[in-house]
């Protein structure tokens, strides 16, 4: 079951359709679910085929980074949403978990003196300096075009100051939009940190996830240097992570996963490397 329920918002890149979903199409093949999930639905303007696969991609990353930050103590509270799936014969679009919110906070509050101070967003420096060791930007496109001093792409889940100091805002927030002019990748430092933290990645995300990391940079950076089997591997890698992804938030309604497509390696595979 897919029912629109409306726009979800748009930028210079692409719309966003908030839908309640129980199929969830991507690599590694279709996925149902008994209960509807809050899904949103991103789709970029002129995107090109597969471009919603490398968008997938490139969410899940971050999220496992954002994953082993968050369960390494660098900050408390999980920053990303879970991307669920792509879409569309071609791969154009993809799918993520909505998130329930508001955005546009203001990056600057006028105190009782009549002074401007800048609002103090919590673990935001720590969630940025993780990321930037990582060779990620997040703290990219994170203001409003027309206004500077008000954010964009930051969706505060409890909107509220701290009633000790009215430039204070709660860790409650997630980093969304996650396109070409958001966020940059410096895949050389990513390699560099992923190997540095190998061991730790592994033992706070698995081995699985780990080689899933590897093989989505890989893809990222030139998937047409990947072999093969390391395509096939990772369409396989992925399928139980989306599997996954899907369990736990299921298990927030108490639905469960109905049905799964089998995988068929050889179509998927050349969907991913053409």
């Amino acid at each position: 079951m897919i029912k629109n329920i409306g726009k979800g918002g748009f930028g210079s890149e692409a719309k966003i359709t908030v839908e309640l979903r129980t199929e969830f199409p991507g690599i590694g093949g279709t996925i149902t679910t008994q209960q509807t999930v809050v899904s949103a639905l991103r789709e970029e303007f002129g995107a090109l085929p597969g471009q919603g696969h490398r968008l997938f991609f490139k969410h899940a990353l971050i999220k496992k980074l954002d994953d082993y930050f968050q369960k390494n103590k660098k900050y408390e509270f999980t920053h990303i949403p879970r991307p669920i799936g792509s879409t569309g014969p071609d791969g154009k679009g993809y799918l993520y978990e909505w998130v329930f919110g508001s955005e546009g906070f203001p990056w600057f509050y006028q105190n009782s003196e009549g002074r401007e101070e800048p609002v103090s967003l919590k673990e935001w420096k720590e969630f940025v300096g993780a990321f930037n060791s990582a060779g990620i930007d997040l703290s990219l496109d994170c203001t409003d075009s027309d206004n500077g001093r008000i954010s964009k792409n930051i969706i505060h889940q409890l909107n509220q100051y701290d009633p000790d100091s009215w430039s204070k805002l709660n860790c409650l927030w997630q980093r969304i939009d996650f396109g070409q002019r958001s966020i940059t990748i410096n895949f050389k430092r990513l390699a560099e940190f992923t190997k540095e933290e190998k061991k730790k990645l592994m033992s706070a995300l698995g081995i699985d996830r780990y080689e899933m990391m590897i093989l989505a940079a890989a893809y990222l950076e030139n998937k047409k240097e990947m072999r093969a089997v390391d395509a096939g591997r990772l369409e396989i890698l992925t399928r139980q992570y989306r599997i996954s992804t899907l369990r736990h938030l299921m298990s927030k309604t108490g639905g469960n996963i109905l049905v799964d497509s089998p995988l068929i390696c050889k179509n998927t595979k050349d969907n991913l490397l053409k």
